[in-house]
């Protein structure tokens, strides 16, 4: 794989291209190929025909034959196995096992990653306590999405709010400065192909204290109910199943589109609620022209389940509404029919 790559970059240094951004599609009898260019990179993403595999590699303009990060990832972009990223002069930083959730880095680079570490067993005690051990072992997952940054108090009319005064980068790029702000964000994992990216965040100082400042419309992890300390029973699979025993209106083949929520805003629906939702849209009306004026309104069959016990919560239809003007379109939260 690697000489067929290195072969078709070197081939393409002969093509002469004008401006900074191109995409090239390439398609065989076992994969589809897209290489995209920008103004630092080449990448390549081929598709597996038949395979639930692609193959991702980064590498650089200036020296093709110089790997940026590589590795093979699921069709719907979750990496697997082990990830390495490299300097343009060949210089390792770090190897992420995306599979076994482990990761090891150059300390000439990483300097401040004694902190990092140390953060990041507070923040998994945090959540432990929050959410009970079970859930930690088998819902969460940190793939070393997050990041770093050096901030302070402000004092402004509504209260006391810690401000970001210097971003130092992801949570896997090396910086010379110390932070005082680390940011962890964890993924809530269903089953090995269904996942959450960054449903919870722990925000922490350089001595493992939560960043606690007020808000009048955002929920804090504090304050995300957790009825029980155990782990998660619902999955894809075992909700549509649970849907097809509570049918409602007649919905053909519509597909079923299925997803975690949180209730994240205090004056939303169900604040601080995690919850399991289904929807299959079975109508949807169109009152006058999309040009100018319109409005959309799509007619779903709603199930809502607790995660945790997989109870089912409510199903009803319920409809969205969205509103065109001029060619731009706003959409709101799901609504009673009657509303």
């Amino acid at each position: 794989m690697k000489k067929y790559l290195l072969c078709v970059f070197t081939c393409l240094l002969g093509i002469k291209t004008y401006g900074q951004y191109q995409v090239i599609t390439i398609e065989t009898d076992t994969s589809a190929i897209e290489l995209t260019k920008n103004s630092v990179y080449w990448i390549w993403e081929e598709t597996l025909k038949g395979k639930d595999s692609v193959w991702y590699s980064v590498r650089y303009i200036k020296d093709t034959t110089q790997v940026h990060q590589e590795g093979w990832k699921k069709k719907n972009g979750r990496r697997i196995g082990k990830w390495s990223e490299f300097t343009l002069d060949g210089t390792w930083l770090y190897t992420i096992d995306y599979t076994r959730h482990s990761w090891t880095y150059n300390p000439k680079k990483f300097k401040h990653q004694q902190l990092k570490d140390k953060i990041k067993k507070q923040a998994d005690h945090i959540l432990i306590r929050k959410f009970g051990q079970e859930f930690f072992d088998h819902n969460l997952v940190f793939n070393f999405y997050g990041h770093t940054y050096i901030g302070k108090w402000k004092t402004y009319e509504t209260g006391n709010y810690w401000t970001q005064e210097k971003y130092l980068g992801s949570w896997t790029e090396p910086t010379d400065l110390k932070p005082n702000t680390l940011v962890l964000n964890y993924t809530i994992v269903l089953t090995e192909d269904e996942y959450y990216n960054d449903m919870l965040q722990v925000e922490l100082d350089s001595s493992g204290n939560l960043i606690r400042e007020p808000s009048k419309f955002d929920i804090r992890l504090e304050e995300i109910v957790v009825p029980t300390k155990s782990r998660f029973t619902i999955n894809r699979e075992k909700a549509i199943q649970l849907c097809k025993q509570h049918p409602l209106q007649p919905a053909a083949d519509a597909p079923w589109e299925t997803t975690l929520r949180l209730g994240w805003r205090k004056m939303g629906a169900n604040p601080g609620e995690l919850w399991y939702q289904v929807l299959q849209q079975y109508d949807q009306t169109k009152e006058g022209d999309c040009h100018q004026h319109c409005t959309i309104t799509k007619y779903y069959n709603v199930w809502r389940f607790n995660p945790w016990t997989s109870e089912l919560l409510f199903h009803k239809p319920m409809k969205e509404i969205t509103r065109w003007s001029q060619g731009c379109g706003q959409t709101g939260e799901l609504q009673e029919l009657n509303k």
